[in-house]
């Protein structure tokens, strides 16, 4: 997979991370939502990135010839359950070994 596109498919994962961390410490947060509504809005739309992220890792996943059908599905589950976790991991590390 291209570097580009490994950054491409990380971005989301970080955007999730930021916001997690402005759950553990929302005082040095609270410039980001000054009210509930901003806050939602903002859950809403990064969460709306992650599964667009998670729809293409799936789709990059699913167009590996040479995997088995119970391999991809076992990666497929661990993106959707797990997903911040094995989508960077997946597409940072196990891609490459996989493809080849």
């Amino acid at each position: 997979m291209p570097l580009l596109k490994k950054i491409l498919f990380t971005v989301p994962t970080l955007i999730f991370v930021w916001y997690l961390m402005s759950a553990f410490f929302p005082v040095e947060f609270s410039w980001m939502y000054p009210s509930m509504r901003s806050y939602n809005v903002q859950v809403s739309i990064v969460k709306l990135i992650q599964i667009i992220q998670l729809i293409g890792v799936i789709r990059i996943l699913w167009r590996i010839k040479r995997l088995e059908k119970n391999i991809k599905w076992s990666w497929t589950w661990l993106m959707i359950f797990l997903n911040p976790v094995t989508t960077m991991y997946f597409v940072w590390v196990k891609f490459d070994e996989l493809n080849n």
